[in-house]
């Protein structure tokens, strides 16, 4: 895994300058590595730890870091028709060449902490074009 955190601590690796979101465990894959995808999807259990500058995953073999500023694409499942491998709450975060899959424990909780984490804790106001009850039409 790519952006090896080097921290002599190995219980936290949220450095000074960082606060912890939320600390959990849970399962974690790569599912694209450097534009490839994996042929076999391995799933490591661990601690999956969000700081309100990085995502921190830390398994047996290893610790992975990723910033939020490598952080290209966000997306997520809840609904168990869609599952990936075999999950059905998911995050799966593209940042470079890679993707991540990502399934906490406390899955709303962390998703929670990873949307508003990665917008800087600003608010972002969408105006949807629907009247209550309406249909979304294209507007001419």
């Amino acid at each position: 895994m790519s952006n090896q955190v080097n921290n002599t601590d190995k219980t936290n690796p949220v450095t000074s300058t960082e606060h912890t979101i939320t600390d959990t465990t849970g399962r974690f894959t790569m599912a694209v590595q450097d534009s490839q995808q994996v042929a076999e999807i391995s799933w490591l259990e661990g601690r999956i730890i969000l700081s309100n500058q990085s995502l921190y995953l830390i398994g047996e073999t290893g610790k992975l870091s990723v910033g939020f500023s490598e952080i290209t694409t966000l997306s997520g499942q809840t609904e168990p028709a869609q599952t990936s491998g075999g999950l059905s709450k998911y995050v799966r975060i593209e940042y470079g060449n890679d993707v991540l899959i990502v399934s906490p424990a406390d899955y709303d909780t962390f998703r929670k902490g990873l949307y508003t984490a990665t917008i800087d804790g600003e608010k972002i106001n969408c105006k949807h074009p629907a009247v209550r009850g309406g249909v979304v039409q294209a507007v001419s």
